[in-house]
C-alpha cells in the first residue's frame, strides 16, 4: 500500500472506531474507495477490539507486557506514520505515546514519539521546541531526534530506539551503589551537555 492510502485507511479507521461497533462496517464501505482499503480498515477495527477484548481479561498484576491505550488515537501495527511504518506501541506518558517503528528508506528501527491531543497548538508547538532542544544535543545518554512528523492531524518525533529496561522498572527496587553511582553519573553528564 501506499503511504497516500495508508493515511486514507488510518483516516477512515479512526472515524469508524469512534462508531458503534454496529456502524463501523456500513461506514467502512462507504468511506472507503475499494474493497481493498475497507478489508484491510476492518482488519484493523478487529485487531483492536481483539486487543480491548483481551486486555479486559488480563491481570495486570500478572502482565509486563505494556498495552497501548483503548481509545481512537492509538496507532495499530503497520499504520504508515510519514515513511514510519509502526511495528509496535512502547509506552505513554503526560505528553504523548510512544510507538516503535520502521524507516524503510534507511532500514532501520526507530522510536516515535507521537503528541497526544494535536488539536491544541500551544502544545504541538511545545512538542516541536522539545524536538528542536533534543536534536540540537550530541550525547552517549541522549536519544538522538531525526526529525519532527507532521502526518494529518498528528505531529510526531522520530528518534533512536533504544533497547533495554526502562530505568523506571528499577526504581523503588535494591541496586548496587556501584550501579546507581554509574547512572547518576550518566544522567549528570548528559544534564549539563543541555546546559552549554
Amino acid at each position: 500500500m501506499t503511504q497516500d492510502r495508508w493515511q486514507l485507511a488510518y483516516a477512515i479507521y479512526e472515524a469508524a472506531a469512534l462508531l458503534a461497533e454496529s456502524e463501523r462496517n456500513e461506514y467502512v464501505h462507504a468511506a472507503a474507495p475499494d474493497a481493498e482499503l475497507a478489508a484491510k480498515v476492518l482488519t484493523m477495527l478487529e485487531e483492536m477490539e481483539a486487543s480491548a477484548v483481551s486486555d479486559a481479561f488480563t491481570e495486570p498484576a500478572d502482565s509486563t507486557d505494556v498495552q497501548p491505550p483503548a481509545s481512537s488515537g492509538s496507532l495499530p501495527n503497520g499504520a504508515m506514520l510519514g515513511r514510519f511504518v509502526v511495528t509496535g506501541f512502547l509506552g505513554a506518558g503526560g505528553m504523548g505515546q510512544v510507538y516503535s517503528a520502521h524507516d524503510p528508506d534507511l532500514n532501520r528501527e526507530v522510536a516515535l514519539k507521537v503528541i497526544a491531543g494535536t488539536g491544541d497548538f500551544l502544545t504541538a508547538e511545545a512538542f516541536i521546541r522539545e524536538a528542536q532542544a533534543a536534536s540540537a544535543l550530541n550525547h552517549p545518554s541522549i536519544a538522538t531526534v531525526y526529525e519532527v512528523i507532521r502526518s494529518g492531524s498528528m505531529v510526531a518525533i522520530a528518534m533512536e530506539l533504544v533497547r533495554g529496561t526502562p530505568f523506571r522498572e528499577l526504581c523503588g527496587t535494591p541496586q548496587p551503589i556501584g550501579k546507581v553511582a554509574r547512572w547518576g553519573q550518566q544522567i549528570a553528564h548528559a544534564l549539563a551537555v543541555g546546559q552549554r
